[in-house]
Parts: C-alpha cells; structure tokens; sequence
C-alpha cells in the first residue's frame, strides 16, 4: 500500500472513531508514523484529505452497478409484456 492510500485510510480511521471529521493533520501523522511533511508531499490541506475520502469511499458506496439496473429493467420489460 502506498503512502496516499496509507493517509486516506487512516484518516477514513479516526473520522469513524471521532464520529467528526475534526481531525489535524498531526493526528493523521502521528497514526501513520510519519512527519506532517509526509502527508503535505501527497495532499495541499486536510479539505483535499477529506475531499478524495469523499471520492473514494462515499461515492463507491452510492454508485449502482449500470448491468443491474439493465437488467431490473429488462426484468420488468418482460413481465409486462
């Protein structure tokens, strides 16, 4: 796993353990073990942190599968008919 991806799980970590997103960027760090220059080579600030977890994990979870829908709808196509 790499140091990103290292960072946005951690982070992910402590926002459900914090059940906030009030997290610093030396709670991050100190998880991690590495120094807060480490996480800034990677992100600009904790909003970009928040805004790839956002990505990454939130809208994954959200996202229908575009084959099962198709095919629920195909489904209903035929019980009609």
């Amino acid at each position: 796993m790499n140091t990103k991806q290292l960072i946005l799980e951690k982070t992910l970590k402590l926002m459900i353990e914090k059940q906030n997103s009030l997290i610093s960027i030396r709670e991050i760090s100190t998880a991690i073990g590495i120094a807060t220059g480490g996480i800034y080579h990677h992100f600009s600030n904790k909003e970009e942190i928040y805004n790839e977890i956002t990505e990454k994990y939130y809208m994954d979870y959200y996202r229908f599968d575009i084959d099962e829908l198709r095919q629920i709808k195909g489904n209903a196509c035929n019980i009609n008919s």
